[in-house]
């Protein structure tokens, strides 16, 4: 029987009423956080509280969190799994996703699901943001006058890095329970991904429990003293091109209406060796950075505009948050003398410089240890320098978005994830 759609006479009575017409196609979808189309899984997990002290050794002892303010307070993790069947498929290992900030919730990762498609992608909130935990604040006494009534302030704990890996830990190999995975770290998550694989590497677990495929820095800086640096160069640079544009048009303009600065105005603070105006220039120039530095789209995004609502407090945000942080050691996986296949990702005007991710290839390339053992070899030793030379540059590779800065995954979703998806697919077994 042929279809009334062929025969626009022959219409049922029965037909479902349609306020589309043929051929035209259909509305565009309302904005979203993000479309995935994959099934997911929410969960929460409670996670005890441990550290790491200096001597790289896993103490049972509570962290300095766990004061008695903080006591009996439980602490839960947030998490999502996109493709929750596939999470233990040996042939396509899940891939984790780790987000920065600090303090910045998973949410503007989700684009990377659109992209990787082929297996289980997991996102979970950090301590102190997002959708998990937050950290309890204490009342402390206010070194001031007897005679202020403000006497007490309200203070968290302070920020730790070991706290955060102890965590992602449990999470992986506690409650997920992952044999094989790949590692994909943002920002300050590269940082909690880098000194995850540390703390593996100390307790000699990585073989017999499990094992990292790969794993991607994604504007990860080496120390928090060089991206602080390299963002101020960048601000200046900003600020000398707006005065060297502006200069000649506001001489020629000023007919005598405009108001005289005031003190504080127009002036360069003297805390910072940034040129940044107190004036209300300060606002256009840091709306300029964001534009050229962060994310160059004209408008911020829904889906990061959602996840900066869900921060954490003030401490845990920010280059402050990891004032001092140093990636000193060197991984070196036990039985190897090699890291995990690394793929170093920025974008091309990101506040996260060449510079900042320079050091990452010596921390994670092979060395050449042992080849000036015996100085009578010195043809082996050159052979396996070239060998390690060349291992390394297999191992360990560069990726620079064109036309993206610090947030690529939203400014361009497919050149994003289609490198992060040839990446891990070249490292599943």
């Amino acid at each position: 029987m042929n279809s009334h759609l062929l025969d626009p006479n022959q219409r049922g009575k029965n037909e479902r009423p349609s306020h589309l017409r043929l051929g035209q196609p259909p509305p565009p979808l309302p904005p979203s956080l993000c479309v995935t189309g994959a099934m997911s899984r929410m969960g929460r997990y409670q996670v005890r509280t441990r550290i790491i002290d200096n001597n790289n050794n896993d103490n049972e002892k509570q962290s300095q969190h766990d004061n008695s303010e903080n006591s009996g307070v439980p602490i839960i993790l947030s998490y999502c799994i996109f493709r929750p069947r596939q999470l233990h498929n040996k042939n396509k290992p899940p891939l984790l996703c780790l987000h920065g900030g600090p303090s910045i919730p998973s949410n503007y990762l989700l684009p990377i699901v659109n992209v990787v498609t082929d297996r289980s992608v997991i996102f979970y909130d950090q301590w102190g943001c997002g959708k998990s935990s937050r950290p309890s604040p204490f009342i402390r006494r206010k070194d001031c006058d007897s005679n202020d009534k403000n006497k007490y302030i309200t203070d968290y704990p302070p920020f730790s890095i070991p706290t955060m890996v102890e965590h992602l830990r449990q999470l992986i190999a506690e409650h997920w329970k992952l044999k094989k995975f790949h590692l994909l770290g943002h920002s300050f998550g590269g940082i909690l991904a880098y000194e995850y694989l540390l703390l593996m590497t100390r307790k000699k677990q990585h073989k017999e429990n499990h094992a990292c495929c790969s794993l991607i820095l994604s504007s990860t800086p080496t120390s928090s003293k060089l991206i602080q640096s390299e963002s101020e160069r960048l601000l200046i640079n900003l600020n000398n091109n707006n005065m060297m544009s502006t200069t000649g048009t506001q001489q020629s303009s000023n007919d005598g209406t405009d108001d005289e600065p005031d003190d504080n105005e127009g002036k360069i603070s003297s805390s910072s060796q940034c040129r940044i105006y107190k004036s209300k220039s300060t606002v256009k120039y840091s709306e300029e950075f964001r534009q050229t530095h962060e994310c160059r789209l004209p408008n911020l995004p829904l889906i990061l505009v959602d996840a900066i609502s869900q921060v954490g407090p003030v401490s845990w945000r920010g280059i402050e948050a990891i004032a001092g942080y140093e990636a000193k050691d060197t991984i070196a996986i036990v039985g190897q003398n090699d890291a995990p296949p690394t793929l170093l990702m920025r974008g091309e005007y990101d506040f996260c410089t060449e510079l900042c991710m320079k050091g990452w290839k010596e921390k994670l390339s092979t060395g050449s240890s042992g080849s000036n053992d015996d100085e009578s070899n010195n043809n082996d030793n050159d052979n396996n320098s070239h060998n390690n030379t060349n291992k390394n540059n297999m191992l360990i590779q560069t990726k620079i978005l064109s036309n993206c800065s610090h947030y690529g995954m939203i400014e361009d979703e497919n050149l994003y994830g289609k490198e992060i998806l040839r990446f891990i697919q070249m490292h599943d077994a």
